[in-house]
């Protein structure tokens, strides 16, 4: 649906990114969150679901710079309603 193995890099796909400390780079963060929004067959994320979405455990600072970046690259649309931000996926890095 969003995500095609064939345009990820390699090291997402066999998941040796995971063998790090962390993400070396938001492209691996995006690999992640876009295979998370393929599994549940949507195209909207909440800052509450990025977390889920991740596989490392990181603080809500990189979740906002992460975000950033995503939307400054046209990948993701942002919304807000009060306190609740939405992320709705405009383009697939990956597809």
């Amino acid at each position: 649906m969003y995500l095609n193995k064939d345009k990820a890099k390699l090291r997402n796909v066999l998941g040796t990114h995971l063998k790090s400390n962390g993400y070396t780079s938001y492209e691996d963060a995006m690999y992640d969150v876009v295979s998370y929004l393929d599994e549940k067959k949507t195209n909207t994320l909440t800052s509450s679901s990025i977390h889920y979405a991740l596989k490392f455990k990181v603080d809500s600072i990189y979740v906002d710079e992460f975000m950033k970046w995503a939307s400054s690259n046209s990948y993701f649309n942002v919304s807000e309603s009060g306190k609740k931000i939405t992320y709705t996926l405009i383009k697939s890095p990956f597809k």
